[in-house]
């Protein structure tokens, strides 16, 4: 899917409808896998390990992209 960024290019290419991806958004945020591993309460080496592991990252993803938009 192609977007527009706000100056009007439209080489910004949003994967599964996010612009931000995880490792973008860790390295913005200066996020470890253990921060985001406490911020949903489970313990690293659970997160790590996770089936649900590209879920819990894709939600803050959105999440980051949804509070992006509102400011």
């Amino acid at each position: 899917m192609i977007l527009m960024d706000m100056s009007g290019n439209t080489n910004v290419i949003a994967v599964n409808n996010l612009i931000m991806d995880i490792k973008t958004l860790k390295k913005e945020l200066q996020l470890s896998n253990k921060m985001i591993a406490e911020f949903f309460g489970l313990k690293l080496s659970t997160f790590a390990n996770s089936s649900a592991k590209k879920r819990y990252e894709e939600a803050l993803c959105k999440f980051y992209d949804h509070t992006k938009k509102i400011n």
